[in-house]
């Protein structure tokens, strides 16, 4: 594995092809890395990304230690019934063995409690927000999940989701799979990245996530595979089933090859340690409406990391949370112009209704509508070489590509007004072959405290361009 990676990998901090994977060290700037598990772990804030999740475990031991506290206390209150008090002590041995059980399973990933108050801040979501998602990619589906079924509730939701992507991929013509490789953005528990890596069975599949415990997971059964046993309580609980399962996790084994040339990484996607162009295929499972930052930069990472005339394939719903802002609440419409203006191709797409995280266990779950796109980057990288030719009007309805796409060149400045001297080094750095981007991050140094540098260049532009 190591030297297949090897070849693939560039430093998330100083971007030069320096890694080595044996030391965990760039070699140009210097900079130390880490593995949990024997999952690399690439992050661009170094080995502080390890001090971070050493605290979050610390205090989630800490919260768990505080939810027991808070329901011993419940069930020592007065004037509480014999039936009350029955549930709330089975409430309170299912924490304990749940949380228990998650601390010792973070241990194994190779996390070690220690509190730092640089981190004090973040939340330990990442540790128990998925915990259904291992038991959707590799449990409720198996064959012992069947005597749990009742209605319509069960579903093989991997074999559905595996379905539309086939559907999606029927329009793409077949390419050669000698050193073909894929890149699965937010790769999760797994489930997904493993299906179509079988399916398509490339030279090297990326299974690419955020979260240390999810790779360890997904590692665990689809490299290693082994057996794992993962536990989901009732929240809505119901006469004659159960208060807490125990399920059995295992990955369906294949060829040993497969199984090897399936490797997750631990890492940024907004800082992804890959060299450029050097995959054929990027997907994105689930991931669009949970980024953090504008769709438009996606756009420009995936256009990155593609090989010319290589296929993004996207799948998911548009659950965006309230923190985002209005405007980047993208409809699928709205994705196939930017991806339009920044030179990609959609080969083919389609909305499917598809069942959600439906536990067999707690009878509940939803359906979601999903939209599927697959879509083909640029056949040659003409249109990042710089514009010289004159540009085109800055139109409140209809701007120019780079305009709307700032990872796109902008084209040399032409004016009918007189530039003040005081923005010359500006009009300089526009120079046909700079983005809204590059020269933003070259001015945002020199302005003063409280400016912002895109929004003082896209003034810039619309004052001066026509």
């Amino acid at each position: 594995m190591q030297t297949n990676l090897q070849e693939i990998l560039i430093c998330p901090i100083c971007g030069k092809k320096s890694i080595q994977l044996d030391k965990l060290q760039c070699k140009t700037c210097k900079s130390f890395f880490f593995e949990l598990n024997g999952i690399p772990c690439l992050f661009p804030s170094g080995i502080k990304q390890l001090q971070l999740w050493n605290h979050l475990l610390a205090k989630f031991i800490e919260e768990g230690s505080n939810i027991t506290n808070a329901l011993t206390e419940e069930l020592n209150k007065h004037g509480i019934s014999s039936v009350t008090k029955k549930r709330l002590a089975a409430t309170l041995n299912i924490h304990n063995i749940s949380h228990d059980y998650l601390v010792k399973t973070l241990q194994q990933v190779g996390l070690h409690p220690k509190n730092n108050s640089d981190y004090k801040d973040y939340s330990t979501k990442v540790f128990s927000k998925y915990h259904q998602l291992p038991l959707r990619d590799w449990a409720w589906f198996s064959e012992s999940a069947v005597r749990f079924s009742y209605g319509d509730l069960l579903h093989d939701e991997n074999q559905l989701a595996l379905n539309h992507i086939i559907k999606l991929l029927k329009t793409v013509k077949s390419k050669a799979q000698v050193n073909c490789r894929t890149l699965v953005i937010g790769a999760g528990a797994g489930r997904l990245s493993w299906d179509i890596h079988c399916l398509m069975q490339p030279s090297m599949t990326i299974a690419m996530d955020f979260n240390p415990l999810l790779s360890y997971l997904s590692k665990s059964l689809i490299r290693d595979k082994n057996t794992i046993k993962w536990h989901e309580k009732i929240d809505f609980p119901f006469e004659q089933l159960p208060t807490f399962h125990e399920w059995q996790l295992k990955c369906p084994e294949t060829n040993a090859e497969l199984h090897q040339s399936w490797i997750p990484i631990l890492a940024d996607a907004y800082a992804m340690p890959f060299v450029p162009h050097t995959f054929d295929y990027v997907v994105t499972p689930w991931f669009i409406d949970v980024m953090s930052i504008d769709c438009k930069k996606l756009i420009f990472l995936i256009d990155k990391m593609l090989k010319p005339s290589g296929y993004w394939i996207n799948y998911g719903p548009f659950l965006y949370n309230e923190k985002i802002p209005e405007s980047e609440k993208y409809t699928s419409e709205e994705i196939k112009e930017l991806l339009r203006l920044s030179h990609f191709q959609v080969i083919s797409e389609a909305t499917f209704q598809t069942p959600y995280s439906c536990s067999p266990l707690n009878k509940c779950g939803r359906i979601e509508q999903v939209w599927g796109m697959v879509a083909q980057s640029p056949s040659d990288r003409t249109h990042m070489k710089g514009q010289f030719q004159s540009f085109e009007p800055i139109h409140s309805q209809q701007p120019p590509p780079w305009f709307v796409m700032p990872h796109l060149p902008i084209p040399r400045l032409m004016s009918t007004k007189i530039i003040p001297e005081a923005l010359t080094n500006i009009a300089e750095l526009i120079d046909g072959t700079r983005s809204i981007n590059e020269i933003a991050a070259l001015l945002a140094s020199h302005l003063p405290e409280g400016y912002n540098s895109e929004d003082v260049l896209y003034d810039f532009l619309l004052e001066y361009f026509f």
